[in-house]
């Protein structure tokens, strides 16, 4: 597990999160459903902020270019909450140690 947990959140960073997803996330169930309560409260950040991109189809990092001058600030604060709102979802549900 670990072997692939760093490579996977270099991928997420850079919009790739299926290595996370499969590799790590879904094995265990409550990662999942922390990243899934992570991403709704980001969402719902980057929603109610009105960010605006020029282009459609990248996301994470990536996006930081394609996202608008007037927005991008909302942007970088809706990654900041994704990844601190998934991080204490998943502590507070806790996941088992592997033996």
């Amino acid at each position: 597990m670990k072997a692939i947990s760093l490579p996977a959140a270099i991928s997420c960073t850079m919009g790739i999160t299926e290595a996370a997803i499969f590799g790590v996330n879904l094995r265990y169930r409550k990662p999942f459903i922390g990243a899934a309560i992570g991403g709704a409260a980001a969402g719902a950040y980057v929603v109610f902020t009105h960010v605006k991109m020029t282009a459609v189809g990248v996301t994470a990092l990536p996006a930081i270019a394609i996202t608008t001058a007037d927005t991008m600030v909302n942007y970088c604060i809706g990654l900041v909450i994704a990844g601190a709102v998934a991080f204490i979802a998943t502590w507070i549900m806790g996941i088992k140690e592997e033996a």
